[in-house]
């Protein structure tokens, strides 16, 4: 591994000729999300590169449909030319970038279908699905589609709360807590 550091995030891949643009583009988006949010980035953000789709599953446990994984601030990825020729290497790193600040502000006890609900919702409020699932289907990772309708359903949720609440009240959920 070669580390690759940053303003704010640090690039650890095997392959910096061909992972280092990504850096670039990382930097960009905290500094956008920051902005747009008004949050403060977190420090020591990291993202790991992955060689190849079978060491990333190797590594993080997630089946092959599984984009990225965050944990904190480190967020695992699959080789960016496996999610370019996708066409999601942009939007995936945006997403995992949102999970990183959405769980550095994130109060214990905040219920995983909130957090994901919160990070779709600000990645798209327009997509935002209909319906229930339940949150055991979020983590599930037998059946790609499931967990698709659990993340939209999520984010739906989150959707009606902030057409109820207000965005500014509910992002503040994150810190306090979730209302009873």
């Amino acid at each position: 591994w070669r580390r690759m550091g940053g303003e704010t995030v640090a690039l650890m891949t095997t392959q910096p000729e061909r992972d280092g643009t990504l850096l670039a583009t990382a930097e960009r988006q905290v500094k956008e999300i920051a902005e747009r949010y008004g949050w403060t980035a977190p420090g020591g953000v990291e993202i790991r590169v992955y060689p190849d789709v079978e060491t990333f599953r190797n590594a993080t446990g997630e089946p092959g449909w599984v984009a990225a994984h965050t944990s904190g601030r480190r967020i695992h990825l699959q080789p960016p030319a496996v999610l370019r020729a996708r066409g999601a290497l942009d939007s995936t790193l945006h997403h995992e970038l949102l999970h990183v600040f959405v769980e550095a502000q994130a109060a214990a006890g905040i219920p995983v279908w909130f957090r994901e609900g919160l990070v779709g919702y600000l990645e798209h409020a327009s997509k935002a699905g209909s319906g229930d699932a339940p949150e055991s289907d979020l983590r599930q990772r037998e059946d790609a589609a499931r967990a698709r309708r659990a993340y939209a359903a999520a984010t739906r949720k989150v959707a009606d709360l902030v057409g109820r609440y207000g965005a500014s009240t509910v992002t503040g959920w994150l810190k306090s807590g979730l209302p009873k």
